[in-house]
């Protein structure tokens, strides 16, 4: 019954997005950039991700990457969902691979961040004079990104984990509404977060003792851009989020809406619609950290 609560609640959100990115003129970010759509990185039905370079880039070879990891509480979502801010990225200046994983409670934990992992490394192969690596997630796909993140510098963890990795390291990581844990739901829907837990886990019970990020955090970890709202159930989370790396000595900077200010957004707002103006300059915020983390 909560299972099926869960994915209901799920599906309404994923309806949203898709009625957010409905509205006329929407379209037009396509029409700037090249898409190579459904590049396998694995052999398995969902490990593919797409590529963008910016149509007028003579040398799109030797652009930064950046691989982006898309959200939906790890139980769904599309990169599809993700295309206009992939593009957007693209006419930054950047190549961008957008990332699709396999879903739970088809996976768990473990197999996603194997997907994920597996997808970083093909999209990274296929840049070979790329200068630098930067990755993107938000929501559950910011949770990936984060725990990558983490264990990215330490041989350990990745053998424990089960994944290959680049073996450049990443320069630097921006996390749109970021949970910091699988715990994706608040305090007060216990049986929410504890189903969810029990899908995750399902099959790979000795990872339960890493999913809060904060026991996998060490000093290698890169410089972090944390971009939210006041809307974002994950607000409060994100702010909590940045003042503990701050207190461990992390390079982290970030980018906030208000709602006084900028109206009411909700979870993700950036991603979902990026030609909003307040999405502009949190990403453009975002996209100037990374070339300052580059120099």
């Amino acid at each position: 019954m909560i299972r099926k609560m869960m994915f209901q609640i799920f599906d309404s959100q994923l309806r949203t997005v898709e009625n957010q990115q409905k509205e006329p003129g929407f379209l037009e970010f396509e029409s700037k950039v090249q898409v190579k759509r459904e590049i396998p990185y694995g052999k398995k039905k969902g490990q593919t991700y797409d590529f963008i370079v910016s149509g007028g880039t003579e040398q799109a070879g030797k652009l930064p990457l950046i691989v982006n990891i898309h959200g939906g509480a790890f139980t769904g979502g599309d990169k599809a969902c993700n295309l206009k801010y992939g593009c957007w990225l693209a006419e930054q200046g950047f190549q961008t691979a957008l990332l699709n994983y396999r879903l739970v409670p088809k996976v768990n934990l473990k197999e996603q961040i194997r997907d994920a992992a597996a997808g970083i490394l093909a999209a990274w192969k296929r840049c070979p004079e790329s200068p630098c690596l930067y990755l993107t997630g938000d929501s559950s796909g910011s949770y990936l990104v984060n725990l990558l993140c983490c264990i990215w510098e330490n041989p350990e963890e990745k053998r424990r984990f089960g994944v290959k990795l680049p073996d450049v390291p990443v320069t630097a990581a921006g996390l749109t509404g970021p949970p910091g844990s699988i715990n994706l739901f608040p305090a007060a829907m216990v049986p929410f977060c504890r189903e969810n837990r029990r899908m995750l886990l399902d099959g790979c019970p000795e990872l339960d003792g890493y999913l809060d990020l904060k026991k996998l955090w060490n000093s290698r970890v890169p410089p972090l851009f944390l971009i939210s709202c006041e809307g974002d159930p994950c607000y409060r989370r994100c702010l909590a989020q940045e003042a503990w790396i701050k207190r461990q000595g992390g390079r982290v900077e970030s980018a906030y809406c208000r709602k006084k200010a900028d109206g009411k957004l909700f979870h993700c707002f950036n991603v979902i619609r990026p030609d909003l103006e307040c999405s502009r300059r949190v990403n453009g915020a975002m996209v100037d950290f990374f070339r300052k983390c580059a120099s």
